[in-house]
């Protein structure tokens, strides 16, 4: 985790109870945590929960001696489990995703790869505001974002042409 920040909303009522004057206090806390994964070696694949909005997101991934490990799952457990395997050789080269509200909160709806060998996705559903970040030199080898219940933001990390 890097950061982790929380908003917090109160609400005060009035309530009458046994001729007593009663506040009653409401709190709706909002939590959501900043991340980044980068792996010293290769990204092998990558799974999506998704439903109405991108749920999640981790990675399995081969570090520099070839051992395989898993990242963190970046935010929570709905959605439905999709999954999909780099070939050796794969280079993830862009993302395209949908940014729109569920329930008030603006949150990643729909997320797609494109590397050079195929596209999959999309991941959830394309309602709001689509865009791409395709790249034309180098490849993305790590991602960073915001997530709290659902994946708020996601940004990439590139390398240069090899």
């Amino acid at each position: 985790m890097v950061d982790s920040h929380h908003i917090l909303s109160i609400n005060y009522p009035d309530v009458e109870m046994l001729g007593l004057r009663l506040q009653r206090v409401v709190l709706h806390f909002f939590t959501f945590q900043c991340w980044i994964f980068k792996p010293e070696g290769r990204i092998v694949d990558i799974s999506i929960r998704s439903g109405e909005a991108v749920d999640s997101i981790s990675f399995n991934y081969t570090d520099k001696e070839g051992l395989e490990d898993d990242s963190e799952i970046y935010g929570g457990d709905g959605g439905l489990l999709h999954a999909f395997a780099l070939s050796e050789g794969e280079n993830i080269i862009g993302i395209s995703e949908t940014i729109g509200k569920v329930s008030n909160n603006t949150v990643i709806t729909s997320l797609s790869f494109k590397t050079d060998i195929e596209s999959y996705g999309p991941f959830g559903m394309e309602e709001g505001t689509t865009f791409s970040v395709p790249v034309i030199k180098g490849r993305i080898v790590g991602f960073h974002g915001k997530h709290g219940a659902l994946l708020d933001s996601i940004g990439v990390i590139l390398s240069p042409a090899e």
